[in-house]
């Protein structure tokens, strides 16, 4: 669905942000939303592949949240006519200023995603690829200045 274009850009911003410092950021203060709209939610035929490769990588000791499988195997069902799935989620709490050693866990853990990933037979066209950017960028268009206009 295509907005109008906003006619002031920069009280759009004030209305809509507040003055705040952004995550991992504390030095600085930028105008942020509270909420956003959510650009990459996922599809409900997108679903199986994301909650299989979940279970995937779980399955191989890949730190990972895992879907419960119900009964008959399935990770995906529905629940009041809409699509719902179990999910055991890993413990921990967000790191707002990582360490060098934290940073390195992260890569290795990444290392273990890209080889445990190797082995997953499903396979999926990147739903934000080049196909979903051609489809989206008319829509994007009245709210970029000509600079970014140009850039897309």
């Amino acid at each position: 669905m295509r907005q109008a274009p906003i006619s002031d850009p920069v009280e759009f911003i004030r209305a809509n942000t507040r003055l705040q410092a952004p995550p991992h950021v504390p030095e600085i203060s930028l105008h942020l939303a509270d909420e956003a709209m959510e650009l990459w939610k996922l599809t409900e035929d997108e679903l199986p592949f994301y909650l299989n490769l979940m279970a995937h990588l779980a399955d191989r000791g890949v730190p990972s949240a895992k879907p419960v499988a119900d009964r008959g195997g399935r990770l995906l069902n529905r629940l009041n006519g809409k699509p719902a799935s179990l999910v055991a989620f890993l413990p921990g709490r967000d790191v707002k200023h990582p360490s060098v050693s934290q940073c390195a866990a992260v890569g290795r853990v990444l290392a273990r995603i890209h080889v445990a990933g190797e082995s997953f037979g499903m396979r999926m066209e990147n739903p934000r690829g080049a196909s979903w950017w051609k489809r989206v960028t008319p829509d994007l268009l009245p709210f970029l200045d000509i600079h970014a206009r140009e850039l897309l």
